[in-house]
């Protein structure tokens, strides 16, 4: 296998990888967790996945977001 091949295959798996583990935890863990549990786990998975590709987050102004409830975050650029 060319080294540019392996390259490319390691983050593939990684990403696959996570996301299989993400849906063993919510096939296990989701039916029989508290609210606080599953958002712990969500939060902690979806930074996971961040690192893999490669992101940060950097949120600014918080304090005008509401203090419960989802978020979905747009941009347009980076």
């Amino acid at each position: 296998m060319a080294d540019s091949s392996r390259l490319l295959l390691w983050p593939a798996l990684h990403i696959i990888f996570h996301v299989i583990k993400g849906a063993l935890i919510l096939i296990t863990i989701f039916p029989f967790a508290q609210e606080a549990t599953k958002k712990r786990h969500i939060q902690s998975w979806s930074k996971q996945l961040l690192s893999i590709f490669g992101l940060k987050l950097k949120a600014i102004n918080t304090e005008y977001l509401p203090k419960s409830g989802g978020y979905l975050i747009a941009a347009n650029h980076i």
